[in-house]
């Protein structure tokens, strides 16, 4: 059987991940740099978010993400971010390093706009020497593949009115195949697009309630949408639901200490057809902030 059809194999796999060309995440409320550049130096403070996703815990080969976003705030309208993403589904894997840079600017009292632009290297690769064949002898598979670092670009703009945002980003814009390995290009990821819409509502003096959706668009597979809504306690504690359309549905906590240090936790259970084979999907998140001293 031809590589090309393992692959697609491979690929149907990871479906929920969009092929997992792309990681998932689930707090792209609190580190939506993950998915845009226009949010590097938006927070008034800089930051360092350190992220680690497990999904689909008790499946052989299930998909694992491991990142690290920085967000520098400068005192003019620019703002810069850096990123580091591995993601491994099977024997994918997928690693990204990139560095960000945004403008910020108000259009006037009620309303801001930012733009930010991502220059980065990606490297994918498959371990197939790794897997367990029926048939050993099989020549598509006595090496692993790998298209070595090559060069991208992705973009993102955000434009918030008073308490409600929305943005819309591609991280990654150039697609690319396995080269001399595949010269049919039979394996070449698609475009990816991310729509996320938020806003805050003050219910008292100490409750927030943050409703957010995000939406991931891409050819030749199914509308993806997370909705979650969050609510925040006195600016410390967080409580929240999170649904993924056909896919699982979880709770969020979060926790702010001393002002500085973030950590957030997502709990989710499979609702889709996986659900009998799979037990649970856990995400972690710790976020410093660079305040100023009291």
């Amino acid at each position: 059987m031809k590589i090309s059809i393992y692959i697609i194999i491979i690929l149907c796999f990871g479906l929920d991940c969009f092929s997992q060309v792309e990681p998932m995440y689930g707090m792209y409320r609190y580190n939506p740099l993950v998915i845009s550049p226009a949010f590097a130096g938006k927070d008034s403070v800089s930051s360092v978010t350190l992220m680690d996703r497990l999904q689909w815990v008790g499946v052989a080969g299930a998909p694992k993400t491991l990142g690290v976003t920085g967000s520098l705030k400068t005192k003019s309208k620019s703002g810069f971010g850096i990123n580091f993403l591995q993601d491994k589904a099977g024997p994918m894997r997928n690693t990204i390093f990139g560095v960000d840079y945004a403008y910020h600017t108000v259009l006037n009292k009620n309303m801001r706009f930012s733009g930010g632009i991502r220059a980065s290297l990606n490297d994918q690769s498959l371990n197939l020497n790794g897997l367990k064949l029926i048939d050993v002898n099989d020549p598509n598979f006595g090496q692993n593949v790998r298209t070595g670092f090559r060069p991208n670009f992705g973009w993102g703009v955000n434009l918030s009115y008073k308490n409600t945002f929305i943005s819309i980003s591609e991280p990654i814009m150039f697609r690319y195949n396995f080269g001399d390995y595949d010269k049919n290009k039979n394996y070449i990821d698609n475009a990816h697009y991310y729509i996320m819409l938020g806003m805050s509502v003050d219910i008292s003096k100490s409750i927030q309630l943050k409703p957010s959706m995000m939406i991931r668009a891409t050819s030749n597979a199914p509308l993806s949408a997370d909705i979650n809504l969050l609510a925040n306690f006195q600016e410390k504690f967080d409580l929240g639901l999170s649904y993924r359309n056909n896919n699982s549905l979880g709770i969020q906590l979060g926790y702010l200490s001393f002002k500085k240090y973030y950590i957030g936790y997502i709990y989710e259970l499979p609702t889709s057809e996986i659900r009998p084979s799979s037990f649970q999907t856990h995400e972690l998140a710790l976020k410093y902030l660079f305040t100023k001293k009291q």
